[in-house]
């Protein structure tokens, strides 16, 4: 079954397959976007939210769910996007006194509950996830669905990628960056970091590490000869926007093994995965760096930017929302249709039975 002209609500704007409501959080005040919300949220067939609004946005869009929930008998389809948790939080965990810590993950599923509902339906970024999701929040696993991510980098800035011949890697989510510098010191390549990462240890000679803003971020990306995304195994995948964005913009790219990585890489084929292991992870760059290889890393970027092209553009990732959300909400609807159908049967059988009998039967 399909809704003719769903009407869907959302608090993310971007190239959406159909027409969208988007009503975006960062331009109301928080009751005044919550009240928005619920009267866009009347007569809608489906409504999306981030997943990622936290403890800086005062977790805004989980309460707009929960007021959702709360508001009406049979809410509209709720689809979560991004649904990409943990069962703690740095940012609480940092304003909190040591001794109470340990209550996070308890107070995390609470939170988690309280907004769930059969109307609910989870998008996480991994195969990994969706297959955790239950046992890691109490929620029922066929309410939750993989709906891949995309490269954020635009095409147009992919397309001016040079090579600078060094090895980059950036981002702060679940990255190993013990583990790089284990694995570059000695080598006779500059390596630079991107991130707010401050090492415990100084840095060999070859390693530099900087906080940029954006504009210099990208631009420090796109002139690498490499990539390497050193992720430490958690219980969320990370990293997808940053090695999606490094197969698009044609970089070499090395990932180690991580919870998500072999959703969106194929090994060997449209990048090197490795190990959480220094002398694994020093043995991949060597190779990608040894010119001897360079036919076959080609062959390998070339690949890895046209799957992106294919697949984990902006697009498709809003799309495959999009259309989660629409059927999802069909199959919602056409379930709440059955099941006041057999209440009014229900009701017509008892009344009948209490009618008393009929003059036939006297």
């Amino acid at each position: 079954m399909a809704i003719d002209s769903p009407r869907v609500v959302a608090t993310i704007s971007g190239p959406w397959p159909a027409p969208v409501e988007t009503l975006l959080p960062h331009q109301w005040s928080y009751w005044s976007f919550l009240r928005k919300m619920l009267s866009a949220a009347k007569g809608a067939d489906a409504v999306i939210l981030r997943g990622t609004s936290g403890f800086g946005a005062g977790y805004v869009e989980a309460v707009a769910g929960l007021l959702i929930k709360l508001r009406w008998r049979h809410p509209p389809l709720v689809l979560v996007s991004d649904a990409t948790w943990d069962v703690t939080s740095q940012a609480l965990e940092d304003r909190l006194p040591r001794f109470a810590r340990p209550l996070l993950p308890r107070l995390g599923r609470l939170g988690v509950r309280a907004t769930d509902g059969r109307h609910v339906i989870y998008g996480v970024l991994s195969s990994d996830e969706k297959q955790g999701f239950e046992g890691r929040w109490g929620i029922d696993g066929r309410r939750v669905r993989f709906t891949p991510f995309y490269a954020t980098l635009g095409r147009d800035l992919a397309s001016s990628a040079t090579d600078g011949g060094y090895v980059f890697a950036g981002g702060n989510s679940y990255r190993d960056y013990d583990l790089l510098v284990k694995a570059v010191e000695g080598l006779d390549v500059p390596v630079r970091l991107a991130s707010s990462w401050r090492p415990s240890q100084p840095l060999p000679p070859n390693v530099e590490v900087a906080s940029l803003p954006q504009d210099e971020y990208n631009r420090t990306m796109l002139g690498a000869g490499l990539m390497v995304v050193p992720l430490r195994p958690a219980a969320r995948s990370a990293g997808q926007q940053t090695y999606l964005s490094a197969m698009l913009a044609g970089k070499p790219l090395i990932v180690t093994d991580a919870p998500g990585v072999r959703d969106y890489v194929v090994p060997g084929q449209t990048a090197l995965v490795v190990e959480n292991d220094p002398e694994a992870l020093r043995a991949a760059i060597t190779w990608v760096l040894d010119p001897a290889n360079k036919a076959e890393v080609q062959l390998m970027t070339e690949r890895a930017r046209r799957t992106v092209e294919e697949q984990y553009l902006a697009r498709h990732y809003f799309a495959r929302l999009w259309e989660t959300a629409t059927q999802e909400a069909a199959t919602q609807e056409a379930a709440t249709q059955e099941a006041a159908t057999q209440e009014a049967a229900n009701r017509a059988r008892a009344g009948d039975g209490a009618a008393g009998p009929t003059p036939g039967n006297i």
